[in-house]
């Protein structure tokens, strides 16, 4: 696999991850970087145009997650809809998948 690279700019907080050869593989949004909202943390991901997004645990709605608001907690929901996050298991994995290349990533 190789070495990756953390990048972390200080005000405001962003981090990435890239590759020896300088590909980038994860990275902050620049124009939301994280913040507290009361005892959360919220972050906000770069998402490049071909990519696509599954897994973030047993959720409604379509299996690719590209643009679907999603968060990693456990909150009690019934009566969910289809545009609604009623996550009961907290997995916090999601697998980035473009043309050539795919990437699990862990949230925590």
């Amino acid at each position: 696999m190789g070495n990756v690279i953390a990048t972390v700019q200080r005000s405001p907080l962003l981090i990435g991850f890239s590759d020896a050869g300088g590909n980038l593989l994860l990275a902050d949004e620049s124009s939301l970087p994280m913040a507290w909202n009361g005892q959360r943390v919220h972050a906000w991901k770069k998402m490049p145009l071909d990519e696509n997004y599954f897994g973030l645990g047993d959720k409604g709605g379509p299996m690719n997650r590209r643009n679907v608001p999603s968060r990693t907690g456990t909150p009690m929901s019934s009566g969910w809809q289809e545009s609604t996050d009623p996550l009961y298991k907290t997995i916090p994995f999601f697998h980035r998948a473009a043309q050539r290349r795919g990437l699990w990533t862990f949230l925590r």
